[in-house]
């Protein structure tokens, strides 16, 4: 079961908003959306997190994150 914060559940109630919880949308015994988002989020992470190894961001360290046949990973 999901929690959220108290503070922000009750300001929701007060402003009488409508707020669907897609990760709790069920399908029988599966939670489709949940299953989607989740495959969606595991393929971008590699693109994510080689963005954030590449040299010219701030604190990368120059990796290549599939390397160079005959080079070693990392390069001092």
């Amino acid at each position: 079961m999901a929690v959220g914060k108290k503070y922000i559940l009750d300001k929701l109630i007060e402003k009488k908003a409508v707020a669907i919880s897609y990760e709790l949308i069920e399908k029988g015994d599966q939670f489709p959306v949940l299953q989607t988002t989740s495959e969606i989020a595991g393929q971008l992470a590699v693109q994510v997190g080689s963005k954030y190894l590449k040299s010219d961001s701030p604190y990368g360290r120059g990796i290549l994150l599939g390397g160079i046949p005959g080079l070693p990973q990392q390069l001092s």
